[in-house]
Order: C-alpha cells, then structure tokens, then sequence
C-alpha cells in the first residue's frame, strides 16, 4: 500500500524528506504558519513584532504569503516555486536554520519538521513562475531594468546588523 507520498531530490547527504505527491492545500500551510507562531506567542506571552524584519510577512491568503519578504528578500522567491527547489527559499531555510540562516522563530520554539515538510511540500507544488523584468511588466522603469538583478541573485540573506537584533 503506498503512502502516497515520493522522495525529493536532495543534494548527497543531505536529509530525504518525502514530498507529497497530491497538492498541499494552502489551509494547512496557513495551520502550520499559525501554529509555529501561535506556540512562539504562548511561550512569551505576547504577539511577535513582525516589522523588526524590515518587509511585510503575512500568510492570511496565498498570495501574501507569496508576496511576504524581509530584509529585501523574497521569503519564496518566484523562480524556487513549483520545481522542488524550496529548500532554497528564505522561508525553508529560516525556517529550518540553514544555508547561513538564523533559525526563526528567533529563540524558538521551532517549526516541526511535518509543519516544515508541508510548507516545503505547498512551495513545490506552485505552478512554476519565472521572475519578469521590470522592463517587460513596467514600461516607464526600461532603462532603470538593466540595472537591476534577481533577488535570488544576490545571495544568501545576511545576518541583520547587530543595532537591529534582539527576540522577538
């Protein structure tokens, strides 16, 4: 009987996680987002100061979750979506502590790893969408378009300024 669920590539060594080979509703993906900072507000008594992130981070609906950054960055960008490639998203990554992320909810408590493997699982199976230049979507901003590069292109999301630190 299979479970219906199928392993992602991973680079060697890494963690297998399975992915789900039916789509994650974005219900559970809002459960699990609620539930992480539900257990984090619990713990302190109070609800998190989002904007220390210096973005916008909601998740009431799929697109503000698709939309969400901090620091600049694309917490999903549009080019890791819907090609198994969301272990490389912000998102998973501050999520899970990795690729040079501090762990978030800063101080814990933790994502489990199932409330990670469906956020994950959601993120894979976006349709896939390619970021647009700004030259093609905005006609006035052409010759400011060739200036400019993909977030994703930038790198990994460096630690905040240590003036900006402290939990939330």
């Amino acid at each position: 009987m299979s479970s219906g669920l199928a392993l992602a590539p991973t680079p060697q060594g890494a963690r297998v996680e399975p992915i789900a080979s039916q789509p994650v509703p974005f219900s559970e993906v809002k459960a699990a987002m609620d539930a992480i900072i539900g257990r984090w507000t619990a713990q302190r008594g109070r609800e998190p100061d989002l904007d220390v992130h210096f973005g916008d981070i909601r998740w009431g609906t799929p697109e503000q979750l698709l939309n969400s950054n901090a620091f600049g960055y694309d917490l999903i960008a549009p080019e890791l979506r819907g090609n198994g490639r969301a272990d490389e998203t912000s998102l998973i990554r501050v999520l899970t502590g990795t690729g040079g992320m501090p762990r978030m909810p800063l101080g814990g408590p933790y994502a489990t790893d199932q409330e990670v493997a469906t956020i994950r699982n959601w993120i894979n199976g976006l349709p896939p969408t390619p970021r647009k230049s700004a030259a093609t979507t905005e006609p006035g901003l052409a010759p400011l378009a060739s200036s400019l590069r993909p977030v994703a292109a930038v790198g990994p999301m460096p630690p905040a300024p240590a003036s900006h630190r402290r939990l939330v």
